[in-house]
């Protein structure tokens, strides 16, 4: 493949135990970052109704917080890389901790979706900096575990954000499912200051480079104008003005971005890395790996509700399936990738996934359930395994300067293929199924609109199959650049 595998023999380093402290400081962030992205679903009606909030407004609550953690990861990236990364990471739970605060105070519906904006931008600079730290102060031998952590701290917090929701709403009140972050946010800034290294002071005579002003505005513009038309297209309907005007000055937006970053000396982001097929084909792999994720968690609901008819505490419960085996495998996943060739680990996680999404297309129509537990226990397997290796191989194409950019760069990345996830595949399955004069939200009546549902499913998984097929390929392609080797920069104790 291109790359020495000498290079992922297993080695015997010694022992640090800030390192692990270090891995939990961050898998700590990742955790309460997606934790705060579902926990609020639960309580939204709630919170309606003490605010007497229309749907409109309510639902800004979540897409202010999406909106303001996806938009500046570039810019966050950048700053954290030029301020320090432990720097901006402190200032992240600060913010994080603080928008936290606000909400569970608000006293309007207008101040928490402002206090939610606060908080989104605080999670997007942990966002921004958690993968760079671990790619900066963790040895390399031990990186792929503490990959695995990482994720694995994130699909708990996923896992954990609806049900801790629903039970703290009932038993105490909305107001705490953000108050809760308080305590937790204190200790873990005081860990992160603790063991974090502080980054060595640059000589004095080192000029400063020009920051890239019209590139961290455009970025910002044409992400938040992509993610505004995505998440309304439905609601305005894909041809309006509003929704056409989103998409087409997005793209003008990103052009100009693009074109700018060409030109500027020092730019928000190094377009050369896109040279290196280590990188890019990684990047496009974890879109596709994401964007697979968010497909299969908006539809499976409604395949288990219509077609298998489970009530909703049923469904919680057969989705949990899923999220337990995601939760344990990355973190066997990551220690394995210190031993051997994440490409080899990233490419077969591909296959895994590819062959779970071709063997449900042709088992959902089965009578029982045996199929789709085997299901989602085959995908969260392939899911699981993937994203630590190739979270490795992504990072380890950033020099010791730029960590923050390639995070933040990793992270945009992932909500945006989580976003075109839903919506493109929502869209897929409703043009299948509206042909047939049924819908995914719509029970199936008699035998030819369930079987109008099945054949829609059917479809839609194939396409999710061959998507993975995709990223497999894409995968495998990496290891013609993954040999590249990347200096440790020193640091203080």
């Amino acid at each position: 493949m291109g790359h020495e595998m000498n290079d992922y023999k297993e080695s015997s380093p010694a022992k640090d135990p800030r390192d692990a402290l270090i891995i939990l400081s961050v898998a700590l962030a990742t955790f309460m970052a997606r934790l705060d992205s579902y926990i609020v679903n639960v309580s939204l009606p709630t919170m309606a109704r003490y605010f007497d909030a229309s749907l409109g407004e309510i639902s800004r609550v979540i897409f202010i917080y999406v909106l303001a953690g996806s938009s500046t990861l570039l810019l966050f990236g950048s700053l954290a890389d030029r301020t320090g990364l432990r720097r901006f990471f402190l200032w992240g739970y600060f913010l994080f901790t603080g928008g936290s605060l606000l909400c569970g105070i608000s006293g309007s519906i207008h101040m928490l979706s402002l206090s939610r904006f606060v908080q989104g931008l605080g999670s997007s600079m942990l966002a921004a900096t958690s993968l760079a730290i671990i790619s900066r102060h963790i040895p390399r031998e031990k990186r792929g575990r503490a990959f695995g952590i990482f994720t694995s701290a994130s699909a708990l917090g996923i896992t954990l954000g609806a049900p801790l929701g629903g039970f703290i709403t009932g038993f105490f009140s909305w107001h705490w499912i953000f108050l809760i972050n308080i305590p937790i946010g204190i200790a873990a800034t005081v860990m992160a200051w603790k063991v974090i290294p502080r980054q060595t002071s640059p000589e004095r005579n080192v000029p400063v480079k020009r920051f890239d002003f019209p590139g961290a505005f455009l970025s910002l513009l044409a992400i938040s104008l992509l993610l505004f038309a995505l998440n309304n297209a439905r609601e305005y309907g894909w041809t309006s003005p509003i929704i056409v005007s989103g998409f087409l000055l997005s793209f003008f937006c990103g052009v100009a971005f693009i074109m700018g970053e060409k030109r500027f000396p020092s730019p928000l982001v190094d377009l050369s890395l896109f040279r290196n097929p280590g990188f890019y084909f990684p990047l496009l792999a974890n879109f596709i790996i994401y964007m697979t994720m968010a497909a299969h968690n908006f539809l499976m609901p409604f395949y288990l509700d219509l077609l298998k008819h489970l009530t909703p505490s049923r469904i919680g419960l057969f989705l949990m399936i899923y999220s337990v085996v995601f939760v344990i495998v990355p973190v066997l996943s990551g220690k394995y990738s210190d031993r051997t060739d994440p490409v080899m680990i990233s490419t077969a996680a591909m296959l895994i996934t590819a062959f779970s999404f071709f063997f449900f297309s042709f088992t959902l129509q089965l009578q029982g359930l045996l199929f789709v537990v085997a299901f989602f226990v085959i995908r969260a397997v392939g899911n699981g395994l993937f994203v630590p290796p190739n979270n490795l191989l992504i990072m380890k194409a950033s020099s010791e300067k730029d960590e923050g950019t390639l995070s933040g760069l990793l992270n945009t990345v992932t909500y945006l293929g989580v976003t075109i996830g839903v919506v493109l595949f929502e869209t897929i399955f409703s043009q299948i199924t509206h042909e047939a004069g049924s819908g995914p939200m719509t029970a199936a009546q008699g035998p030819a609109a369930a079987q109008t549902l099945y054949s829609g499913f059917h479809y839609v998984f194939l396409v999710l199959g061959l998507m993975s097929v995709a990223g497999m390929v894409f995968s495998y392609l990496a290891g013609a650049g993954s040999n590249g080797k990347k200096k440790e920069i020193p640091h203080e104790s």
